[in-house]
């Protein structure tokens, strides 16, 4: 259905229409970006306080990150991508995988990108070990494929939520982690990705934190999307991870807390009586080869799921 109920009323009455210009919800660096893509900068904070809010990380002065790095082969001498992603001063980051020499895998339309999977996975479990509540990051992906397969990686976190577009509709969380999946020479990024009403409700999810991940160079086919690159270039909020800074140079501690993750409808089915019966292991990737990487995803991907309408 290309146009709401809603829409049809509005065009039929448009004197009993009046826009709500005020929010209370997101910071200013969030607002504004929603701004650029839907509401031609007519939306205002309703509250300062919530306009200059940080996200609020308990341990940033601690060295909480180290158990992220394998003195073996540590490459973050000088700076750690996962402490410049989630750097509370950051509100507003995108994560470009153009240099990362991994696309999307599909099978049958349904798209998952496992690269992105990895760093939204070092992404919160970072913010996890910072002290950040489960309860209040949420992860986001237009694709199911993709939801469950992230979801998979999340077993044992109570209240961390992965959902699509539609089902975070009308909630909010301080911290949302958004991957976007499409990533491909040919550069298309399908309708899903063209819908600058979806792609808005996705983005204010946030309150005070919102990590991107993509392909800048395919999402920039999209005209919504366009206008977001656009805006974080302008800015300066896009961060280009390197194969040498990609997430197999780091450790990913398996639990960083002790919990289930929240089902919700659509995602995989998560319990913790694994991780009740063991000891958590901390899962080491080690460098390897482009070449050999791209070859391990074609022959290891077989999560499959719908693709969200």
């Amino acid at each position: 259905m290309e146009k709401s109920l809603f829409k049809t009323f509005t065009e039929i009455h448009p004197n009993a229409v009046a826009n709500l210009r005020y929010q209370y919800r997101m910071n200013e660096d969030i607002m504004n970006l929603s701004n650029s893509i839907i509401y031609d900068s007519k939306m205002l904070n309703g509250s300062m306080i919530t306009a200059q809010t940080l996200l609020y990380i308990p341990k940033w002065n601690e060295d909480f990150l180290s158990q992220f790095h394998d003195p073996d082969y540590y490459c973050c001498h000088e700076s750690c991508w996962l402490k410049d992603v989630i750097d509370p001063k950051r509100s507003l980051i995108m994560i470009n995988t153009d240099n990362l020499l991994t696309k999307e895998y599909a099978l049958n339309g349904k798209y998952q990108n496992e690269m992105e999977v990895l760093i939204v996975e070092h992404s919160v479990k970072a913010l996890l070990a910072g002290g950040v509540a489960a309860k209040e990051i949420g992860i986001i992906t237009p694709f199911r494929s993709q939801l469950k397969h992230i979801a998979h990686k999340f077993k044992g976190y109570n209240e961390l939520e992965v959902s699509t577009i539609d089902r975070f509709q009308g909630r909010e969380k301080q911290v949302i982690v958004l991957s976007f999946v499409r990533s491909n020479s040919d550069l298309k990024v399908g309708n899903l990705l063209e819908d600058y009403r979806r792609i808005n409700v996705a983005i204010t999810r946030a309150k005070f934190k919102l990590i991107i991940v993509g392909s800048r160079s395919t999402l920039w086919a999209s005209s919504t999307l366009r206008n977001i690159i656009y805006y974080l270039e302008k800015n300066d909020m896009i961060y280009q991870l390197s194969n040498n800074g990609s997430p197999y140079w780091h450790d990913v501690p398996l639990s960083v807390v002790s919990s289930d993750i929240k089902k919700l409808e659509g995602c995989a089915e998560a319990t913790n009586e694994n991780n009740e019966k063991k000891n958590v292991k901390t899962k080491r990737y080690k460098p390897i080869k482009s070449t050999i990487f791209v070859e391990t995803i074609l022959k290891r991907n077989t999560v499959i799921g719908d693709i969200v309408n």
